[in-house]
C-alpha cells in the first residue's frame, strides 16, 4: 500500500514538473495515428489472454499469436 501511494505521488509531481515546463509540445512530435495503433495492439494482447480465462479453459501457448489461434478450439471446448 505504501509503495503504491508512493508511485502515485511521485507520478503526480512528474505531471506536475512537466507542466509547469510545458513539456506537452513534445507529444505533438508522435502521429496519432501511431498512438492508436499501439493502444490497439494492446487491446488485441489483452484479448487474447483473457478470452481464454472467459471460456474457462487453460491456453498451452505463451505468445500473443499462439494465444489467438488457440481461440477457436476454447471456443469448441468451453468448460
Amino acid at each position: 500500500y505504501k509503495r503504491t501511494l508512493a508511485v502515485l505521488v511521485v507520478a503526480g509531481l512528474l505531471q506536475i514538473v512537466f507542466a509547469l515546463f510545458k513539456m506537452a509540445r513534445f507529444g505533438r512530435l508522435m502521429p496519432p495515428s501511431i498512438v492508436h495503433g499501439m493502444l490497439a495492439a494492446i487491446g488485441i494482447i489483452i484479448i487474447s489472454k483473457q478470452i481464454h480465462i472467459l471460456m474457462g479453459v487453460k491456453p498451452t501457448g505463451k505468445t500473443p499469436f499462439q494465444l489467438i489461434s488457440e481461440i477457436p478450439s476454447s471456443i469448441l471446448n468451453v468448460n
